[in-house]
């Protein structure tokens, strides 16, 4: 899933001239739309610099921020709000391909803005006070896929069928995903199959870092654990989209299609209050 998500040549989500959102792209966003959503988050920002006694510098991450509109959108509104508010921005565009920080740097350099700039996602500090988010960032989070078999759970791993990619059933051999799948129990019909996300506790160790104090803000889809792991979701939620159609076959054009699981809330705010 990662090589298909983010290779930096072949990766979904490395082409910066790919039109991956809106109408002529594969999916919508809240961010696609129209500037409403960068309108509401500049106010929920600026509220929550309020009600925090109004600090300069405002520090602002935004993780995986596409083709820069949610931020030049929250910016446009900040203005309008209040210019001590937006003069005391200081915006992040957090990206790792190196090819899409070019694009939205050139992006970036005509739109006015002198505090807003792209670097890949920092796991250092920024500043004292300050708001990280990101818009469907966690359902992109590489996935294990586990599998209930003759009273057992076993990993699905991607290998090969002649010439073409297969999923092989194999004995799990990590042990976080072992000790992960062993929590869920054993209530589940034969071939029930799920995923489990492992990158959840490094992804917020690396964030905590950023500010001292402030606001942490994710917005998905996704289930608490009981209706994720119900046992008549027998088929998981991980599933591709192309071209406004999903398909539930993720071996098929890696890295042509986006690749998405449903978010796990209980498992994502166990990891977030474990690292701090």
């Amino acid at each position: 899933m990662e090589l298909a998500l983010y290779h930096e040549d072949y990766g979904y989500y490395s082409d910066p001239s790919r039109p991956r959102t809106g109408a002529a792209g594969d999916f919508a966003t809240n961010a696609s739309v129209g500037e409403a959503f960068g309108r509401l988050l500049a106010l929920r920002f600026y509220r929550f610099w309020q009600e925090h006694g109004a600090p300069t510098p405002v520090h602002l991450l935004e993780l995986g921020p596409e083709d820069g509109s949610v931020a030049l959108d929250l910016l446009r509104a900040a203005r309008a709000l209040s210019p001590d508010f937006h003069g005391a921005l200081r915006y992040t565009a957090g990206e790792i391909s190196a090819r899409k920080r070019a694009a939205l740097a050139r992006r970036f350099a005509e739109a006015e803005e002198p505090h807003l700039v792209v670097l890949e996602p920092p796991t250092g500090p920024l500043g004292e006070f300050g708001v990280v988010f990101g818009n469907e960032v966690l359902d992109a989070l590489p996935v294990r896929l586990v599998r209930w078999s003759k009273h057992r759970w076993r990993e699905l791993r991607v290998g090969l069928r002649g010439d073409h990619l297969a999923w092989i059933e194999a004995p799990i051999r990590n042990s976080l995903l072992a000790e992960r799948a062993a929590a869920l129990g054993s209530a589940f019909p034969e071939r029930y199959q799920t995923e489990l996300c492992l990158r959840t506790d490094q992804f917020f160790h690396d964030l905590v870092p950023v500010i001292d104090r402030g606001l942490f803000l994710f917005i998905d889809y996704g289930f608490p654990a009981d209706d994720y792991y119900h046992p008549r979701r027998t088929a998981g939620t991980l599933q591709t989209y192309a071209g406004h159609q999903s398909n539930h076959h993720p071996l098929d054009s890696p890295g042509s299609r986006d690749l998405t699981a449903h978010v796990d809330f209980t498992a994502t705010t166990a990891a977030a209050r474990r690292a701090g």
